[in-house]
């Protein structure tokens, strides 16, 4: 993690690290839990992407949604006990 003193944006992961370690495992795709930036990053290596769980609070989690033929990052409102009451793809595409 890299933050400034005073800095108030939240912390992410080193992003050069982060690169080392793909390319030394030989993996394209890494997914981890929250760095409050929930997102799909993409990487200086080709076809290669970090994606980004956010974290579960405030009636709001975060969750991969795999398909026949493909994976989406989604946001999803929890009720209770953690019940999925609906869930939209993250980003949203008006963004």
């Amino acid at each position: 993690h890299q933050r400034s003193l005073g800095d108030s944006k939240p912390m992410d992961v080193n992003a050069e690290a982060v690169q080392a370690f793909m390319h030394q495992y030989k993996i394209d795709r890494l997914i981890h839990g929250h760095t409050h930036r929930p997102a799909i990053h993409l990487l200086k290596e080709p076809n290669s992407q970090r994606w980004v769980l956010g974290d579960w609070d405030d009636g709001h989690g975060y969750a991969i949604i795999l398909d026949e033929d493909r994976a989406s990052l989604h946001r999803l409102s929890l009720g209770a006990e953690h019940t999925i009451l609906w869930s939209e793809p993250w980003p949203p595409s008006d963004h």
